[in-house]
């Protein structure tokens, strides 16, 4: 009791208590920008090599959400590896739309989910059939064969845990890892299955290994401890469900291998 009186006395001799720290939300509705940080992820948010600008689902929902919240969407480059670093250090106000993640989450404040999808293996096609390198799910676990992952993807994080034999080679980014297994540099790219899907039919001469190895839900993320923003986001989210703005992106960018997780 006479130590609560003292932190009490304190405080009065000191001015008035501390206020608690302004939301995001607050902040980016004040100064007009939505700082949305993000990292190369087809189809969801990429560069147009035709434009050299940047388009995708992701870039029509931050600027559905920026009309809302009456704040211009600047968008903040980073990579996979570094995205959670950038939120924590105030480099932007959200991460872009990402997977789930427990990682992630120990960090930051994961809203959603907006959508699920499969996990799967893309290969070589001269190397898929009987008698050939690959046949199952099986054989991409083994000695010799090189699985390429963005740095600090999703992938990355569930294959460290799963993988016993096979060599995981980490790149930059999601183009790094197209690159390579085209050069050969890997003999496997792991990542989401609507990625999969457009680079199936983008090269012939790849294509997709039959079953998934795991699935993921994606949303998006906010600083950690922001509950303000994080509800707010939430609702966004559930609105633009709702209101069938989700499905009409997902259409708009031929996005196919996923499925809009229902509202609760």
């Amino acid at each position: 009791m006479v130590f609560i009186l003292l932190i009490f006395v304190f405080g009065l001799l000191n001015g008035s208590p501390a206020k608690a720290a302004e939301s995001k939300l607050a902040t980016i509705t004040k100064s007009g920008k939505l700082r949305v940080g993000w990292a190369n992820w087809m189809p969801y948010i990429y560069m147009e090599p035709k434009t050299n600008k940047l388009t995708g689902f992701s870039v029509d929902f931050f600027e559905e959400m920026g009309k809302i919240l009456n704040a211009k969407p600047a968008w903040v480059e980073d990579k996979w590896a570094t995205l959670n670093a950038g939120l924590a250090a105030d480099k932007f106000d959200m991460m872009c739309n990402a997977n789930k993640s427990l990682q992630r989450a120990m960090v930051s404040e994961y809203a959603g989910p907006i959508t699920k999808t499969s996990m799967r293996y893309l290969v070589r096609k001269n190397e898929v059939g009987p008698g050939k390198r690959f046949v199952t799910l099986n054989d991409v676990d083994k000695k010799g064969v090189r699985i390429g992952i963005a740095m600090g993807s999703t992938s990355d994080k569930k294959l460290t845990d799963m993988l016993k034999n096979a060599e995981l080679v980490r790149l930059p980014g999601d183009p790094d890892v197209i690159l390579g297994i085209r050069t050969k540099k890997v003999d496997v790219y792991a990542t989401d299955e609507m990625t999969l899907i457009l680079l199936e039919k983008e090269y012939p001469e790849l294509t997709i290994l039959p079953g998934s190895w795991s699935s993921s839900e994606m949303g998006l993320y906010v600083p950690q401890g922001d509950q303000v923003l994080l509800n707010w986001v939430n609702w966004f989210i559930w609105d633009m469900k709702e209101s069938g703005k989700i499905q009409e992106w997902l259409d708009k960018y031929n996005i196919t291998g996923v499925t809009i997780v229902p509202n609760r």
